[in-house]
């Protein structure tokens, strides 16, 4: 429970919240392990609960049939899976799939809409957290409509490295497994276009990778790119 609380208390929203406050959630939730092959919720599952990445990643996933798929976002440790604001017992709009093995924590909608009701400091905050993630959701479909592929896939490697990033000797290691195809779909492009896309950024030693990892030698060129 130590770990969990701590982990909390350096977590926005969460951070604004009282000891007693973290330990109520912290008695309450619980922690899921995740392997690659199962999927942390579906698309019309029930919505009772919010969840914390604790260690791993979770891509939400919205699934066209016949039309494709796309990655809504990736989710790294310390980050809560924004699906929506304030799902309160309805159904799942996507899915959230694991990278890799993934711990996550549970927190139940019911303990949630008690502290909304009883701290309207930390209401307040959570909506401030909503309206980022909105502002973040409205820049990312913007660079898909107005950005050519390499700037978008730049920009989607610079995320990861700030969520999994670990340094390495040749520079910024994503250290989750990353496939052509997972960020085909974080970026809208197709998989041959993305293929090609990070070809030409290690032609430019923008990025360097081997069959399991992706590494950025230099962030700062990176960012340039993006730009």
């Amino acid at each position: 429970m130590k770990e969990i609380l701590e982990q909390l208390s350096d977590t926005f929203p969460f951070s604004v919240l009282s000891k007693r406050e973290l330990e109520i959630i912290a008695e309450d939730a619980g922690e899921l392990d995740l392997s690659n092959s199962e999927s942390l919720f579906q698309v019309g599952s029930p919505s009772d609960a919010y969840y914390l990445v604790l260690s791993g990643g979770l891509k939400l996933i919205r699934n066209n049939p016949g039309k494709g798929r796309l990655i809504l976002e990736i989710f790294g440790p310390g980050e809560l899976v924004v699906e929506d604001g304030f799902s309160r017992n309805t159904s799942h709009s996507s899915e959230a799939a694991p990278i890799g093995a993934v711990k996550v924590l549970k927190i139940s909608h019911k303990v949630m809409n008690k502290i909304f009701d009883s701290n309207s400091k930390f209401l307040l905050s959570w909506m401030e957290m909503i309206a980022k993630w909105l502002d973040y959701y409205q820049g990312r479909l913007a660079s898909m409509v107005f950005l050519d592929v390499e700037k978008r896939l730049a920009g989607a490697l610079l995320s990861l490295c700030r969520k999994f990033g670990k340094k390495d000797q040749k520079g910024t290691m994503i250290a989750v497994k990353v496939t052509h195809q997972d960020l085909s779909e974080y970026i809208a492009a197709s998989r041959e276009t993305v293929s090609l896309a990070l070809g030409d950024l290690k032609k430019k030693k923008l990025l360097q990778s081997n069959m399991r990892w992706l590494v950025i030698p230099d962030l700062k060129a990176l960012r340039k790119r993006a730009e």
